[in-house]
């Protein structure tokens, strides 16, 4: 996959002016730079609000500010190290102040992924059902594909009781992570609670939306949201494969590719992607940076 990328890469950089990249990237405006990283930043307190409400169910003195500074970690390995590393930096760094609810805690982050992908994949819906652009661009195997993802999600949640009998009828059912995620599963059954998580899920994606409006304009690309909610989907489903440290490449393949089916100039375009990459990466590397150094380690969560 790598080489791809890279072949990819190899044969679509010499088509580009470079000296108009640079000259969009010295031009850019500042401001509305700063304002889209910032938004960036609050992307990740609203993760934070989402993984400490689930982590919540069992660890009742978990602070939120220290699961943010966890949170801010995991970013950071999620940039540095692709296919979700921060899953596992998340779990070791929450582990070694609940060491009893290690499979608990595994549980939780996966079902934040899980619930943020539903929030995901219902953006995209919702531009595909009023934008025709998207419609066009998505190809309605990968829509239906998505669609049964979604539908077998909802289903598992809703017979999580009847899954949970079946696994045990096996014998896995009493593997303490199967009975993590059934622990989970079943908070998550409740209306009230799948919604509340679902919302704070969607605000989310709705701040990282923004956050791409405002760094597009910059360069004056004018992304609609409905252009920023696929290109959301598209990176996600991109990196989801490791494939380069840090996702160089990948990200800017992937976002100057589709910005130039949609119509936008191919070197603004990749200026944006590279501004859209560093605002990920710097910021968030910094302070997750930070926050690994200073991590205190002492005291519990647990009950």
């Amino acid at each position: 996959m790598a080489i791809l990328v890279v072949g990819l890469l190899i044969w679509y950089l010499p088509k580009l002016d470079f000296e108009a990249i640079k000259t969009s990237l010295l031009q850019a405006h500042r401001d509305q730079l700063a304002l889209g990283v910032l938004l960036v930043l609050l992307t990740l307190f609203a993760r934070s609000a989402l993984l400490w409400r689930i982590l919540k169910i069992r660890m009742k003195k978990l602070g939120y500010w220290t699961l943010t500074g966890i949170n801010f970690v995991g970013a950071m390995m999620d940039q540095i190290i692709p296919g979700r590393s921060g899953v596992f930096a998340r779990w070791g760094l929450l582990s070694l102040r609940a060491p009893q609810s290690k499979s608990f805690i595994f549980s939780a982050i996966l079902f934040s992924i899980l619930i943020e992908g539903l929030g995901l994949l219902s953006l995209f819906f919702f531009s595909m059902a009023l934008s025709p652009e998207v419609r066009n661009l998505a190809h309605w195997s990968v829509s239906l594909i998505l669609i049964l993802v979604v539908l077998g999600i909802l289903m598992g949640l809703f017979f999580s009781k009847h899954l949970e009998k079946f696994s045990k009828r096996f014998g896995f059912g009493n593997w303490s992570l199967v009975q993590s995620l059934f622990e989970v599963a079943h908070q998550v059954r409740s209306p009230w609670r799948f919604l509340n998580w679902w919302g704070i899920g969607m605000f989310g994606w709705m701040l990282q939306i923004v956050s791409v409006y405002y760094l597009s304009a910059a360069f004056d690309l004018k992304l609609t949201f409905f252009h920023a909610a696929l290109l959301l989907l598209s990176l996600n489903l991109a990196i989801l494969i490791p494939v380069i440290p840090g996702n160089i490449g990948t990200i800017q393949l992937v976002i100057s590719t589709l910005l130039a089916k949609l119509g936008f100039e191919a070197e603004r375009a990749l200026a944006f992607s590279i501004a859209y990459h560093a605002a990920q990466l710097i910021p968030v590397c910094l302070i997750g940076g930070t926050m690994l150094i200073f991590f205190p380690r002492a005291t519990s969560f647990e009950k």
